[in-house]
């Protein structure tokens, strides 16, 4: 929550600086990074159409506003589409409702108050991509196959199209020494720390340059030189 709460005071700052640049340029369209709710605001205000990009999960979607999927665990739950709880078919719909009205009750407030301010109107932040086309970066390789609304678009990761080659040194490091793992869960998975230390173990038993996990609820890396 601090996060979002800190996106939202630099709101304003966002939408006057946008709507200055956009009023004096007048795009025919706007390209709005997922957390920059501003962008949005002002192609509203302006009536220019605006493309949502998501360089993110699927999690980052309000699951009110995606289709329900009784298959597929709600996000930060921590359970694995092969081991859903027994109650899921009575206790996802309930969660479902409640995570909306949550958001809507806490962000969506706030920016609703915020959108008050420079003469918009009131929305539900859980519909308010609806009216947008969404590209999301990620993959369903990296996502568990669920329906999707028809403005939400999975385009893949956005790979520049050079890639800078690698420094000497890089390269000596990789072909002289061992194999290299790198191993990320990132900020959505979360590991328990027999996963961690089953991992840990069986990378351990190769020959790889194992530089340790990254999770979000690691205080401490296990390192291997």
């Amino acid at each position: 929550m601090q996060i979002v709460e800190s996106l939202w005071s630099l709101w304003p700052f966002f939408f006057d600086g946008l709507l200055e640049v956009v009023r004096r340029e007048r795009p025919d369209i706007l390209i709005v990074d997922f957390v920059t709710r501003a962008g949005l605001d002002v192609a509203e205000i302006e009536r220019i159409p605006a493309i949502i990009n998501n360089p993110d999960l699927l999690t980052t979607v309000s699951m009110a506003y995606l289709p329900p999927a009784y298959d597929v665990p709600l996000p930060y739950t921590g359970h694995s589409i092969h081991h859903l709880p027994w109650h899921t078919p009575w206790s996802y719909p309930l969660l479902r409702w409640v995570s909306g009205r949550l958001v809507d009750l806490t962000v969506g407030r706030r920016l609703n108050q915020l959108r008050a301010s420079r003469g918009l109107g009131k929305l539900s932040i859980n519909c308010a991509w609806a009216k947008h086309t969404v590209m999301v970066n990620s993959a369903f390789g990296l996502e568990y196959p669920r329906p999707l609304p028809p403005n939400i678009v999975m385009v893949g990761p956005m790979l520049p199209p050079v890639v800078e080659p690698l420094t000497n040194e890089v390269n000596d490091w990789l072909s002289d020494g061992s194999p290299v793992v790198y191993v990320n869960l990132g900020t959505i998975a979360i590991a328990t720390s027999n996963q961690i230390a089953a991992c840990t173990t069986h990378l351990l038993m190769h020959p790889f340059e194992f530089g340790g996990f990254c999770d979000r609820q690691c205080s401490s890396c296990c390192l291997h030189q």
